[in-house]
């Protein structure tokens, strides 16, 4: 199973919902793996290590949905610049 993960540090276990900005970072490097390498990753994991707690905190998300949000983005940002 090809995934790209990504370690994240925190003081507080945090939502799926409130960690967009990490999926949109695991989409750009899982692109750009993608382009260097010609493989398409499967999903993004994004793994917590949170303080006093004693397990790591993870969240995985379809790489395809991780992209939309970045490209979202990127529209945004192009859309607010013209």
């Amino acid at each position: 199973m090809l995934f790209r993960s990504d370690f994240k540090t925190s003081t507080k276990v945090k939502s799926i919902d409130q960690i967009k900005g990490y999926w949109m970072q695991g989409a750009a490097y899982g692109k750009m793996y993608e382009e260097f390498t010609g493989v398409k990753p499967e999903k993004i994991v994004i793994i917590f290590s949170v303080e006093n707690v004693n397990f790591p905190v993870t969240y995985e998300k379809p790489y395809e949905e991780c992209l939309k949000y970045l490209m979202d983005f990127i529209e945004e940002l192009n859309n607010s610049v013209n």
